[in-house]
């Protein structure tokens, strides 16, 4: 046989044109293997193996230029949930993402059982592909809001396939579900006793189907199929019993979407689940089993038809010696400096990891890479702030790139985004703690006095038994005769550090109260080494301490705990130094998808730095028309909602997106709203992935 030829049939082949990606995370392939292979100590087989890794490097080379579209598992897709996400998370680890029409699922575990979430996400090594979920069968759920537009309200052709690991087979108990209440419209799936039972509701004509065991504590392949007249079950791609008679397609309704659970049914799955595909369409048997063979299979949508990424063993007769190789799809993980992991850190939804391993005789070669839907034109990636965009990605309509920005936006560097910092005018001393004492005089009441942030001076007069002391000369209007004044040093940053304050304030019973012993206002001199003296403000609490001197009556303690007295008698003087505050926005231009029908936005991944009390959040706006209407709306479909709807989201983590609201829209719009009371937020990329 000719092994080109033969090489060229194989699936692998068709596994590899159907990756569609830069031939760069390939590159190093060659090289590796190469390696490895000079270390054989059989050279024809080293020179078969090297034929074997230059057929598949030329595979990639031809589909270069070629667009990964989408993560389809195969035409007709229209949920995709891998179950891959795990601890680490965005939204407290309580999301699952449909990787084709963004119907992403909320885990609810209810208050018994599973109660962790750890628990709740299990291991590459309990599930079938990458994680699973398990539910403890009392009253943990996956929720999927979705509306009466949805996909998943399913009609006349429809393939539902997940994998299921039961671990109690009692009683009732459903796998998934789109039902109302009464059971009058919709369709459910339960293991039934040990049984897989399937369900579909229409106005009080149901069809029912009870075929096929479903084995304790082991994986299985589940398959349901609606041709319009039938209602089919496979197991491990086996078809179970035969066909039950069902022609209705009235079943949709308004009600969420459930895995582990039914709408008003106390019972729920106990078990693991993985995998799970929808489809509009009549899977065929070949395509059943192939499900079955490869489980973590993903395909491509293109114009040139439909390729399988799957894992399973491809056996290669080649001259004589056999040659294995397979693909094993996992999910793709990021630390928290947005770079690759291993096993663990954020999940990336826009990343797959893919193992390519090579075996022959008793060697091995295995390579780890990476591919990444930041490539192809379903994700639109922004990475330049001064404006303009990659011309590989979507298409921007606008002559702008920002439609609006507010005056707090700065993105003078290309690479950044961020906002400037605001800064208070002023602060007040504390209407509880105002209280400083003197043995002489006693209290000596703050109260009223303020801090000028432009400058760094208090203001004001503080009261004592002696009369009032001024802490700086405005307040007399002399500072034509003695421009005195008591300061925080110049070389502290609100809410950042502690600073010492200087200068002098005036009494005209008692005259000038020094306030550090190392002087720089009035007719001071260095006398620190006789006393180390200075008044001092912790500016991340406000709270004073230390000493101020005065020649008449000597020291004045500014907070308690100075002199360890707290306990009986608990004053202290304390600055409110108000918050470093802004906030502004960033609207985009209107990007057009290209797509005539329209896309559906998924999800929002930012990588940068968010910092310390500090807030990035975003609205998405989406029209049929160039000219709008443009409604920017946040995760309940309000313009007074945002994502996330937490609140601060989180670099590097998906943000997903209520697709419902966007559905067949083919243009669209981002608003960034960002907000500081520290260290300003930085974005410095962001990805916004959709679908057809």
């Amino acid at each position: 046989m000719n092994f080109k030829k033969h090489f060229e049939a194989q699936s692998l082949i068709e596994i590899l044109i159907g990756l569609g990606v830069v031939a760069v995370v390939f590159s190093s392939i060659t090289g590796l293997m190469y390696v490895s292979l000079q270390n054989s100590k059989n050279s024809r087989e080293r020179a078969l193996a090297q034929t074997l890794i230059d057929d598949s490097s030329s595979a990639i080379s031809g589909i270069i230029n070629s667009d990964w579209h989408s993560l389809y598992i195969s035409e007709g897709g229209v949920s995709y949930w891998p179950i891959d996400e795990g601890v680490g998370m965005a939204a407290d680890n309580k999301i699952i993402l449909d990787e084709i029409f963004g119907n992403n699922g909320l885990i609810n575990l209810g208050s018994s059982g599973n109660t962790s979430l750890a628990n709740a996400w299990q291991n590459d090594s309990f599930c079938i592909s990458g994680k699973c979920l398990s539910f403890d069968g009392s009253d943990d759920q996956v929720i999927i809001d979705i509306s009466t537009t949805s996909p998943l309200d399913l009609t006349n052709n429809f393939t539902i396939s997940l994998w299921i690991y039961p671990t109690n087979n009692n009683t009732s108990r459903p796998i998934i579900s789109k039902t109302d209440a009464g059971l009058n419209l919709g369709y459910k799936i339960e293991n039934n006793s040990g049984i897989l039972k399937s369900s579909i509701f229409s106005l009080g004509t149901n069809c029912v189907l009870s075929a096929g065991s479903l084995d304790l504590n082991q994986w299985q392949l589940i398959t349901v199929v609606y041709n319009g007249s039938n209602i089919s079950h496979y197991k491990n791609g086996e078809l179970q019993g035969a066909p039950s008679a069902c022609s209705i397609s009235t079943f949709k309704n308004t009600e969420d979407f459930l895995i582990g659970a039914r709408l008003s049914d106390s019972s729920k799955f106990a078990g693991k689940i993985d995998e799970i595909r929808i489809y509009q369409r009549v899977l065929t048997q070949d395509e059943i089993y192939n499900l079955f063979n490869y489980p973590a299979s993903l395909t491509v949508s293109n114009i040139g038809g439909i390729w399988r990424i799957g894992e399973g063993i491809e056996k290669l007769d080649y001259a004589g010696i056999e040659f294995t190789r397979y693909f094993k799809v996992l999910a793709a993980f990021r630390d928290i400096n947005g770079n690759l992991t291993s096993d663990n850190g954020n999940f990336d939804p826009l990343t797959k990891k893919i193992i390519y391993t090579v075996l022959w005789d008793d060697k091995k070669i295995e390579e780890t890479q990476y591919i990444s839907r930041t490539n192809n034109n379903l994700v639109f990636a922004q990475t330049d702030w001064s404006g303009g965009i990659n011309p590989n990605q979507i298409v921007i309509t606008a002559p702008n790139f920002f439609d609006e920005v507010s005056s707090s936006i700065i993105y003078t560097n290309p690479d950044l985004l961020t906002i400037g910092l605001g800064v208070p005018t002023s602060s007040k001393i504390d209407a509880t703690y105002h209280w400083a004492w003197n043995d002489l005089i006693s209290w000596v009441d703050f109260y009223g006095i303020y801090y000028n942030v432009s400058n760094n001076q208090l203001f004001g007069v503080a009261s004592s038994s002696i009369g009032g002391i001024s802490t700086n000369c405005l307040d007399l209007d002399t500072c034509a005769t003695s421009n005195y004044q008591v300061k925080i040093s110049s070389t502290t940053t609100v809410n950042y550090n502690e600073g010492d304050l200087y200068g002098y304030a005036w009494s005209p019973a008692i005259g000038w109260i020094s306030f550090n012993c190392n002087q720089i206002g009035v007719g001071g001199t260095n006398n620190c080494s006789n006393s180390n003296y200075k008044v001092k403000v912790a500016t991340s609490t406000g709270y004073f301490s230390g000493f101020a001197w005065n020649d008449a009556i000597g020291w004045i303690s500014f907070n308690c705990s100075d002199l360890s007295i707290c306990g009986t008698s608990d004053y202290k003087v304390k600055m409110n130094f108000e918050s470093q505050y802004n906030e502004g926005y960033l609207i985009s231009s209107i990007f057009d998808s290209g797509i005539e029908k329209g896309i559906v936005p998924l999800s929002i991944v930012w990588q940068g730095t968010l910092g310390t009390n500090n807030i990035v959040k975003f609205q998405i706006a989406s029209s049929n028309s160039s000219n709008g209407p443009w409604n920017f709306i946040g995760k309940d479909g309000t313009s007074s909602s945002y994502y996330p709807l937490e609140g601060s989201s989180i670099p590097n983590i998906s943000i997903p997106l209520n697709s419902k609201y966007h559905y067949n829209h083919r243009y669209f719009r981002y608003k960034i709203f960002l907000a500081s009371t520290s260290e300003a937020p930085v974005i410095t990329d962001l990805a916004i992935l959709f679908n057809k």
